[in-house]
C-alpha cells in the first residue's frame, strides 16, 4: 500500500489513475522505439541515400560550342546566355500550387504538369527544364518571388546565336534537340534528351568537333532546392571553332543577287577547290530552329513550293543545258572523232531518224568548227558530234569531269544526279537506247541531271588546265586552347589526262563566249576583268507546251544557267549559277555570275 509523506495511504482512484498513466508512457516509448528502429534499420540506407540527395546534389555544366568563322576569321556563329527555369521535382511541396505561382509570372507550356509529375515518380532529383530563354525581367521576377516557388532555379547556358540568319544557312545548317537514336549512338558521351545537337551541315558534320566536353559541379541545397554553396567543381571545355573556306562578304552578295529567285551561286578556287560561296535560295532563319518556331512558320517552311529547306547547290538536280556541251567538246577531240579546225554545217535543224531536231537558231550558224560551236551554242553541231561519240563514250567522258557522283564535300545528303548510258537505261526501264536519245543528252537535255556545285567542280577543270579538285568547306579547326587541330589546304588533284593543246581551244572558245559580239554571253563582257564562260538553258517541258504557255506559267520556263572562270590569264576563281525557271542563261545567271566575279577578283575580298 502507497503512503504518502505525512504517513496516511494513498487512495485508491489514485492509484488507478498512476498505473494507466504508466501504461500510456510505457506504450508510447515502445512505438517510437519501433519507429526508430523502422527509419534507422529497415529503412536506414533509403533514408541516408534520401538525405545526401536533399542536401548534395551534382549538377551538369554545359560547355559553349565551338565558334563559326569565315575564311577572314570573321565570325559568323556566335553563343549567347540563355537564362532557363528548371525545377526540381522532390523539391516540390505541390506542383499544382508551384505552376499556379509561376503562371502569374510567366506563361507556361502545355504538357508541363504531366512532365512533372512523371518525373516525380521516376526522376524526382533530376532538373526539368519548364521554360528556355526567358526574359532577364521574367528571371528578376523567378528570383524575387524564389519563398514562393520551392524547387525551381534559374540555369545560365550557351544558346546558339547565328549573326547572319539566311545568309550560309544551307552551309551551316542547324541545331535541334537530340533523339533517343542518337543518343544511342553516342552513348559514350554525356547527352540528354533535349540536349541540342546538330541536325543538318557544318553542325551535323563536325558536331563532335563543336560539342565541347561536359563539366559538372557538386553543389549543397537546402530543404527547398536552393543552392547555399559549391563543393567541387569541374569545368566544362568548350568546342573546338571551325574556319571555313567561305567568304562571308561574298556569300551575303551571291543570296542577295537571287533576291528572291530560287536558285544557287557555287563560287570556288579551281586551283585548290575551296568554296568561296554556296548560296541556295531561299533560305531560312537557322536562329527559329533554336528559339522555336510557330507551327504557322514551320508549316510555311515546310509547304513552301520553293522549298527553302533543300540546298540546291548539292541536292538540286537539273538538266545542265548547253553548259554541258564542254564535255563533248573535249571527248571529241581527245577521241580524235573531231579536229580543231573541222566544220560541220548547221542549217538551223538536223535530220535523224524520222525527226528534225533543231538549233536553238533557226536560221543556222553556217559552217562552224568546234570552238565556234561553243561561242554560239550550236545545238546542231553538237548533235552531230553526239552521233560520232555515242551515249556510252559520252557518260565515260562526263564521270570522268566528275558528273554522276558525289563530289565529296563535307555536308551531307548532297545528290550524285544521273549519267545515262545504255546500261542504265536498260537496268532503269528495261528498254535499248535510242540513237535519237544521244542528241539530246549532248545538248545537255534527256536523262541528264546534275547539281550547280558539280557544275563548278567541271568547269574547275578547264579554268586550273585539266584536274578535277575536291571541294571543300572547312579551311581549319582550332582547338579552345589555340592549338590548330585539323587543317586542310586542298586535296591531292586528279589529272584527267586531256591535251592541254585540246582544253586551250575549249577554253579560247569560252573566252569568246563573253569577249565576242558573236557569243551568247556578250552581254556581260567587261573591260575591267577577262571573264570566261558558257551560257545554258535547260528545258524542263517540251518545247510546244513552253511555247503553248506563252510565259503565263513560271514552272514552264527553262532553268537559266552560267559556269565561268575569271581572270582568264590566271584564273582564281570557277562560278556555276542557276536560276530556276529563269529562261535564258545570258539574260538571268550570267549578270550574277559577272558580279560575284568581280567582287571576288576586283574588291577588297582577299
Amino acid at each position: 500500500m502507497a503512503v504518502r509523506i505525512d504517513g496516511n495511504p494513498e487512495p485508491e482512484w489514485f492509484r488507478g489513475r498512476l498505473n494507466i498513466l504508466l501504461i500510456w508512457i510505457s506504450a508510447a516509448f515502445f512505438i517510437l522505439g519501433i519507429r526508430l528502429f523502422w527509419l534507422q534499420v529497415i529503412k536506414g540506407e533509403n533514408y541516408r541515400k534520401l538525405s545526401v540527395n536533399n542536401s548534395v546534389r551534382i549538377q551538369r555544366i554545359v560547355p559553349a560550342r565551338g565558334l563559326i568563322f569565315d575564311r577572314n576569321e570573321k565570325l559568323i556563329v556566335d553563343n549567347r546566355p540563355s537564362f532557363n527555369l528548371k525545377v526540381v521535382p522532390k523539391d516540390v511541396d505541390s506542383i499544382d500550387e508551384l505552376l499556379n505561382n509561376l503562371n502569374r509570372i510567366i506563361e507556361i507550356r502545355d504538357g508541363v504538369e504531366k512532365e512533372l509529375k512523371n518525373a516525380l515518380i521516376y526522376t524526382p532529383f533530376k532538373a526539368v527544364t519548364i521554360a528556355d530563354d526567358i526574359d532577364r525581367n521574367i528571371v528578376a521576377k523567378i528570383e524575387t518571388n524564389q519563398f514562393f516557388l520551392p524547387g525551381t532555379f534559374i540555369s545560365v547556358e550557351p544558346k546558339r546565336d547565328y549573326l547572319y540568319p539566311g545568309t550560309a544557312s544551307h552551309i551551316i545548317g542547324y541545331l535541334g534537340e537530340a533523339d533517343t537514336d542518337f543518343l544511342r549512338k553516342k552513348n559514350n558521351i554525356p547527352l540528354r534528351v533535349g540536349d541540342y545537337v546538330g541536325k543538318s551541315g557544318i553542325e551535323k558534320k563536325f558536331e563532335d568537333y563543336l560539342r565541347g566536353e561536359y563539366g559538372g559541379a557538386q553543389v549543397e541545397v537546402n530543404a527547398r532546392g536552393k543552392i547555399m554553396q559549391v563543393l567541387s567543381e569541374v569545368s566544362s571545355v568548350p568546342g573546338d571553332n571551325l574556319y571555313l573556306t567561305v567568304d562571308l562578304e561574298l556569300q551575303k552578295y551571291a543570296v542577295e543577287l537571287l533576291g528572291e529567285e530560287a536558285g544557287s551561286v557555287v563560287a570556288m578556287n579551281p586551283n585548290t577547290g575551296e568554296v568561296l560561296c554556296m548560296a541556295s535560295t531561299p533560305t531560312f532563319n537557322e536562329n527559329l530552329f533554336v528559339t522555336g518556331m510557330t507551327d504557322a512558320q514551320w508549316k510555311e517552311l515546310i509547304e513552301n513550293p520553293l522549298r527553302p529547306l533543300e540546298n540546291k547547290a548539292i541536292q538540286g538536280k537539273y538538266p545542265p543545258g548547253s553548259i554541258f556541251k564542254m564535255i563533248p567538246a573535249a571527248a571529241g577531240l581527245e577521241e580524235e572523232l573531231i579536229t580543231p579546225d573541222e566544220k560541220y554545217f548547221c542549217s538551223g535543224r538536223y535530220f535523224y531518224g524520222d525527226r528534225f531536231f533543231r538549233c536553238w537558231n533557226k536560221y543556222g550558224h553556217g559552217n562552224i568548227n568546234v570552238k565556234e560551236a561553243l561561242i554560239e551554242s550550236c545545238d546542231v553541231y553538237f548533235y552531230k558530234l553526239g552521233v560520232k561519240l555515242g551515249v556510252d563514250k559520252l557518260a565515260e567522258y562526263s564521270r570522268l569531269f566528275g558528273l554522276g557522283s558525289k563530289t565529296g564535300i563535307e555536308i551531307e545528303n548532297e545528290e550524285s544526279g544521273i549519267v545515262p548510258d545504255s546500261k542504265w537505261k536498260m537496268q532503269k526501264f528495261g528498254k535499248s537506247w535510242q540513237g535519237g536519245e544521244t542528241l539530246s543528252v549532248v545538248i545537255g537535255q534527256g536523262y541528264n541531271l546534275v547539281t550547280p556545285l558539280q557544275m563548278a567542280v567541271m568547269t574547275s577543270v578547264f579554268a586550273n588546265g585539266g584536274s578535277l579538285v575536291k571541294p571543300f568547306l572547312v579551311k581549319k579547326i582550332v582547338g579552345s586552347n589555340g592549338v590548330v587541330i585539323k587543317e586542310s589546304k586542298g586535296s591531292v588533284k586528279k589529272e584527267l589526262g586531256i591535251k592541254k593543246e585540246y582544253l586551250k581551244i575549249i577554253n579560247e572558245g569560252l573566252d569568246l563566249v563573253v569577249n565576242s559580239p558573236s557569243g551568247t554571253g556578250f552581254s556581260i563582257k567587261t573591260d575591267k576583268i577577262r571573264i570566261a564562260g558558257k551560257t545554258g538553258t535547260a528545258q524542263v517541258v517540251s518545247s510546244e507546251r513552253y511555247k503553248s504557255s506563252k510565259g503565263k506559267k513560271k514552272r514552264w520556263l527553262p532553268h537559266a544557267w552560267f559556269v565561268a572562270f575569271a581572270p582568264v590569264e590566271n584564273p582564281k576563281i570557277a562560278v556555276a549559277v542557276l536560276v530556276e525557271h529563269g529562261e535564258h542563261g545570258s539574260a538571268t545567271a550570267a549578270p550574277i555570275a559577272k558580279k560575284i566575279v568581280e567582287k571576288y577578283c576586283l574588291g577588297e575580298i582577299e
